[in-house]
Parts: C-alpha cells; structure tokens; sequence
C-alpha cells in the first residue's frame, strides 16, 4: 500500500507544510507527498489556501514520480493539462471521488474510505482495508507498524513463552514507536477457546486448520504462513515478524530483526 503524506506532513500538522524543502525532506525519506499547486502569472506557487511560495518548474518535473498535485484551482488545472504531462495531479472540488491524471481514483470522503481507491484520511483510527493507499499528515502512522504473526501446530502458548514473547519482542518493539498488530494461525483444538487467545494477543486475525497426516511440518507450516498473508491482505505494515507459539526468543534474533526493518 502506498503512503502519500499530505503536504509534507507526516507526523501531524507542521507550519512548514507546503514548502519546497519540508517537502523534498520528506520525499527523501521514502514517503510521496500531496502537494497544493497554485499557477498564476506564469509562475508556480505552494500554498494551502492561497500561493504562498514560489517554486521553480523544474523542481516539480524533477520530483514527479513522488508528488501528487492538487490543483488549487480551475487556472492551474488548464495549466497542467497543456505542460503537465508527466506530473499525476487532479482537481477536486465536491467530489467525493476523482481520477487524478494518470487515472487513480482519489477519495476524500471522511471517515467512508472507498476500497481500491487512493483515499484522503482524516480521522486515523478509521479503518482503511481494501484501499490503494493512504494520504495524512500522520503517514508515519502507518510505516511505523509491525504485525506480528504468530504460527504452528502447537497451542495457545504457555505463561513462560508469553511473558517471553511480550518482553523480548513486544515491549522492546513498542518503547521504539512501533504500533503492533496480532495475527496467528494454529491447529484447530475443540478444547480450546479461542477468547482465551484475544485475551493475551488481541488478534486482529486468528484461524485454525484441520490437520492433515500427508502433510509434513514443513507443509503445515507453509500453509499456516500462507493463511496470515491472506489475513494480512494489502495493509501497510512496514515488517511481518513471524513467531512460532511455542518459540522461546532470545536478544539476538530480535536485535537482527530490528536492524532489518
């Protein structure tokens, strides 16, 4: 999924927005951004409501595979039409939905966000499955997410491995910004309940297989993996950290992992 920071922003409103350097900042660090373009007397301005800052053309050419441009107005709109043919900008005005110039859907629809759709989010605790991608001021939301993915034949782990896990992996992952979310796959145990489960994790998504003697543990552990990745479906998390229910982690396997993500 794709993360479009809204006008550089990614981490909350900055009175920076819309500047040439807040912006290329932020492109430097991985992220697209939406941009507000304003064209008047043959210059190039930014700005939220009204152009505030100049900027030169070349910047926006240079920067277009990254920017996604709002066209401010019907003016800069026609002006793009004619010379912008390798930038994606749109103009939206009501519409809840729009076709930016290299034909994605765009939505700025609320807290009603349209799956397999660019969407405009406002409130960031708004659920987002299906959707192409996300345009906020908190970006970073997003990119700082883990889902941790837990998977094998065995059951609902013992208090050792548990206290384990939260201390080894999920308190560390979280005292460094990290938001986690739970997934697991398992066998299924009609003993068990699966409440007891969302207690400890608080699984987003939790499924259990029949077993099947032809397959080895390779096999069910593939297919268990397989069946989170379906879970996880298009959501942007910036890791999947994939833990056996009964695996006793040690610092170093962490340490490695983080130094990867």
């Amino acid at each position: 999924m794709l993360l479009i920071s809204d006008k550089g922003n990614i981490s909350g409103y900055n009175s920076l927005e819309n500047t040439q350097d807040y912006i290329q900042s932020t492109i430097d660090q991985g992220y697209n951004v939406k941009i507000d373009l304003w064209y008047r007397d043959n210059k190039c301005y930014l700005g939220t409501d009204s152009p505030d800052t100049e900027i030169e053309w070349s910047w926006l050419l240079q920067n277009s595979d990254y920017l996604w441009v709002k066209c401010s107005d019907t003016e800069t709109f026609s002006f793009l039409l004619e010379n912008g043919k390798s930038l994606n900008y749109f103009y939206n005005k009501n519409d809840i939905v729009t076709l930016t110039s290299k034909g994605v859907p765009w939505t700025y629809s609320g807290n009603k966000h349209i799956k397999g759709t660019m969407t405009h989010i406002q409130n960031v605790n708004s659920p987002i499955d299906g959707v192409l991608g996300i345009c906020s001021d908190h970006v970073s939301k997003w990119s700082k997410q883990i889902a941790v993915c837990f998977y094998g034949d065995t059951g609902l782990s013992k208090n050792d491995v548990i206290i384990n896990h939260k201390n080894t992996l999920i308190d560390r992952l979280e005292a460094m910004g990290f938001h986690l979310e739970y997934y697991g796959s398992k066998l299924l145990n009609p003993s068990e309940n699966d409440l007891e489960y969302g207690k400890i994790y608080k699984f987003k998504g939790l499924r259990s297989h029949l077993t099947d003697s032809s397959k080895s543990v390779t096999e069910m552990e593939e297919k268990h993996i397989k069946s989170i990745y379906e879970m996880i479906g298009s959501h942007p998390y910036e890791t999947a950290f994939f833990v056996r229910w009964d695996q006793i982690l040690t610092d170093n396997e962490i340490i490695e992992h983080i130094k990867n993500i």
